[in-house]
């Protein structure tokens, strides 16, 4: 009877570390973190200092991951005009969060590409799923930036905007497939 509870309580034991690592080894929105540029204009460098090459100029609103920060320097990667950049911005410019007009969305589509910048031409990152849930972070004419939990990993990138739907759009009805 002893040996019995004993095997159970290990049995027991084991599936819940078990559960408590599976739950730690699944990345969530909330890991990644966002902000926008909260100034005119902002010089994107290719080091933290104002010496370092100039790489482009984000506006105001530009959305900003934030990989990593250091002594008021921030190692982002940049969505500006369609396009994904890596580099670095002096911290006190960037406000933290989703900029103004940032909203929840889903994917109506049964496969919609997330792609590296706002044209069918750039690379796919990943697929998305019909009714995935998006964060539109922003809209460049027919293309939305979008942050997006797919099979337990956090993308950023770009889909066309007309295979999502938000805010007042959720009643009406999508075109049901494509190859954005």
């Amino acid at each position: 009877m002893k040996k019995s509870k004993r095997f159970l309580s290990l049995i027991l034991s084991l599936i819940l570390i078990s559960s408590v690592m599976v739950m730690h080894s699944i990345p969530s929105e909330a890991a990644v973190k966002y902000g926008y540029v909260d100034y005119s204009y902002l010089n994107l460098r290719s080091a933290p200092t104002t010496s370092a090459k100039k790489i482009t100029k984000l506006s105001r609103n530009d959305t900003v991951e934030i990989l990593s920060s250091n002594k008021g320097w921030y190692r982002v990667n940049a969505f500006h005009n369609g396009k994904i950049y890596k580099g670095y911005v002096s911290s006190g410019y960037i406000h933290s969060g989703y900029a103004p007009g940032a909203q929840n969305g889903y994917v109506n589509d049964p496969a919609l590409n997330l792609r590296k910048g706002a044209d069918v031409s750039y690379s796919k990152i990943t697929v998305l799923s019909k009714n995935d849930p998006v964060k539109v972070l922003q809209t460049i004419g027919k293309w939305s930036l979008v942050s997006v939990v797919h099979k337990g990993t956090t993308y950023t990138g770009y889909v066309a905007k007309r295979y999502l739907v938000t805010g007042k759009s959720a009643g009406k009805p999508v075109s049901s497939s494509s190859t954005a």
